[in-house]
């Protein structure tokens, strides 16, 4: 075959390549072994950009890739894979471009990986369908950038030992969700977790679809999601961890008989998390200033709690019907040194010294809480499906949550108690009957009353002030009557939300930036309230229909009195002082809904608007075009038009006057 002269160029220049990269590749292979001067071979960024073309399978590109028993020999490691001398991956320093480290899968032979320092891309080490037994983990520095850092699928009865797992700085910048973790097991049973410590991944210890599973005095630390989560998970054994500085600390879902016992879960968000699960056995744990709670356990009956110690923590439950709360057991759990009182199906109980830490009710009746001061617990009033219940003469404070929770209550009044500085003062859910009167609720953070899911409930005389977001916050909830309460300087004093049959009357709504604020509700009555000095006085969202506006004083509001927002209709607003808001623009109310009538059809009555004499219809500004047909005089009642009626009269006169004067010269 004939070659031109260019060709044939080509062509020593393609076979010189082949020639390199052969060396190249032969002598990154012979590196792999420790040298005669036993000392670790190191691998950066730049010494293995020829050696990733050596890996053949796409799906796992690995630096180190044993994919049978004889791969071990081809890589030149010690031992000769038995239990007695198991191949030794030994000393190694690596940090790859490659996807994974070290993958080792479909092996029977024994290997110890011990003493390696390892960063790639996805998984440092990543075992896969290895015999039982066959493996162990132990004294490596390991991450994972996008993955795990020790990846144990359907390989078990393995060994993790005193492993350091962290994440990285390419975490933040990833363009994807990054779900890694320090060390994963999935279909990995009766494995061994023990001494590790796992820091600054999304998951410290992560362990799917395995059972028998021990994990032993591991530091689980600052991990965004959780220090320990198990999913699908039976017969798990988590003692004697660290877990602090996570979102959450140790977490349990869908897994069952598990034992949790002597863990320190401390500055997490929450220290113990147990989701639909059955069977568990939670006890002597130690959880210290977790922000919201110190155990929770939602959907996961015949849970036992015993022995237990939290410190500015609390335990909440959480099921669906009350029969399901009878199947757990609660003992000598403490709250900052005091008793734990968990009381199922009492009746007639008069609490009014301070001798519990935290007191959970269950379905008990007729029920008074009195003389208690409590300071950073969550939750410390924590009543289930209860009646007759009075909660009197209390002081509490500085919760991060609520530190008194209702949910499907009967009869409930709450009345002459302090609530300073919680993120939620009362929290009341799906109950009826209820009355909160006369309590103060003074700097709180979400809202000082949060009322959801409620029926026949009176809030009144209460005195809210100082709520960063809401004063009270009503959502989904009818028949409800708001009266009478002093908000002051919140960012909002009265918050309705998905709610009907609402009564808001005679409140006092001073220097809040809304007064009154609604979305999508029906049927409010919003009457007689001062509504001055905020940013907004009352603002009615979208969705608001049937409201009626009536009998407010609207006054020095820096916008506009009344604000209703697009697709709010078939509302009433009459008879209402607006007072010099929205000064210097062109109206003291906002209207871009539809259908809005901005007077009393009845008697053809309106508004009255400062500064506004004339007979003529007062223009709302907004979208909807409105006008106030009928504006008021300052005392309510129609403006008098007998000047405008005198006029022509006296117009009439004065040129008959001057006429007959004229006839008499």
């Amino acid at each position: 075959m004939n070659l031109s002269r260019e060709s044939k160029k080509y062509l020593v220049i393609l076979i010189s390549l082949i020639i390199v990269i052969g060396g190249l590749m032969e002598v990154n292979l012979n590196t792999i072994a420790l040298n005669s001067d036993n000392e670790p071979p190191s691998y950066s960024h730049s010494d293995l950009l020829e050696f990733e073309g050596i890996t053949i399978n796409n799906e796992n590109n690995a630096l180190i890739k044993i994919s049978n028993d004889e791969n071990f020999t081809d890589y030149g490691f010690s031992g000769i894979g038995t239990a007695e001398e198991p191949y030794r991956i030994e000393n190694l320093s690596i940090e790859t471009n490659n996807d994974i480290g070290i993958f080792i899968e479909n092996t029977t032979k024994f290997f110890v990986i011990e003493n390696c320092t390892i960063e790639a891309i996805y998984c440092a080490i990543y075992i896969f369908n290895i015999a039982e037994g066959t493996a162990l983990i132990e004294n490596n520095t390991l991450s994972g950038i996008f993955y795990h850092d020790i990846f144990l699928e359907s390989s078990s009865s393995l060994e993790v030992i005193n492993n350091i797992c962290y994440g990285s700085d390419y975490y933040s910048p990833a363009p994807f969700e990054v779900l890694n973790s320090g060390i994963k097991l999935e279909r990995s049973h009766n494995t061994k977790v023990l001494n590790n410590n796992c820091s600054s991944n999304m998951y410290g210890i992560h362990v799917f679809s395995s059972l028998n599973v021990t994990i032993e005095n591991c530091a689980c630390v600052e991990n965004i999601k959780c220090g320990i989560r198990s999913d699908y998970s039976d017969d798990l054994i988590i003692s004697d961890t660290h877990c602090y500085s996570n979102n959450i600390g140790i977490s349990i879902k869908s897994s069952s008989f598990n034992l949790i016992t002597f863990n320190f879960c401390f500055h997490n968000t929450i220290g113990i998390e147990v989701y639909y699960s059955q069977n568990l056995n939670i006890e002597n744990n130690t959880c210290e200033n977790n922000e919201v709670y110190g155990i929770e356990i939602s959907h996961s009956t015949r849970t036992n709690l015993r022995n237990n110690e939290l410190y500015n923590d609390s335990i909440i439950l959480n099921e669906d019907w009350i029969t399901e709360y009878f199947t757990y057991e609660l003992e000598n759990n403490y709250v900052n040194d005091k008793i734990v009182g968990f009381f199922i199906y009492e009746e007639d109980l008069d609490i009014s010294t301070s001798i519990y830490g935290q007191i959970i009710m269950i379905g008990c009746n007729n029920i008074t809480i009195r003389n208690q001061n409590v300071r950073n617990i969550n939750a410390f009033l924590f009543f289930e499906h209860c009646y007759e219940v009075t909660i009197t003469d209390n002081e509490f404070g500085y919760s991060s949550v609520s530190v008194v929770h209702i949910d499907n209550g009967c009869e409930i009044l709450i009345t002459n108690n302090t609530f300073i500085s919680n993120l939620f003062g009362s929290e009341v859910k799906n109950s009826y009957f209820v009355t909160i009167e006369n309590n103060l609720f003074e700097n709180n953070v979400y809202s000082g009353i949060f009322l959801r899911g409620s029926e026949h409930v009176n809030i009144q005389n209460n005195q809210i002030s100082n709520t960063r977001d809401y004063g009270i916050l009503i959502d989904d909830a009818q028949n409800i009557v708001v009266k009478d309460n002093m908000c002051r300087e919140n960012g909002a004093g009265i918050v309705c939300w998905g709610s009907v049959d609402l009564h808001i009357t005679n409140n006092i709504l001073d220097t809040n930036v809304i007064g009154v604020s609604t979305l999508d509700c029906c049927g409010v009555f919003i009457s007689e309230n001062t509504c001055i000095n905020n940013r907004r006085g009352i603002v009615l969202s979208i969705s608001c229909y049937y409201f009626t506006i009536s009998y407010n004083l609207l006054q020095n509001n820096s916008e506009y009195g009344i604000e209703i927002s697009r697709s709010s209709q078939y509302n009433t607003i009459h008879h209402n002082s607006f007072l010099d808001n929205n000064m210097g623009r062109q109206s003291q109310a906002l209207d871009d809904g539809e259908y809005n009538i901005w007077y009393e059809v009845e008697t053809k009555e309106g508004n009255y608007w400062s500064s506004w004499n004339s007979k003529e219809p007062y223009l709302i500004e907004g979208e909807a075009g409105s006008e106030d047909l009928y504006p008021l005089n300052e005392e309510l009642d129609k403006i008098s038009y007998s000047y405008w009626l005198g006029l022509p009269i006296l117009i009439i006169l004065t040129i008959g006057m001057k006429r007959l004067k004229k006839k008499r010269k």
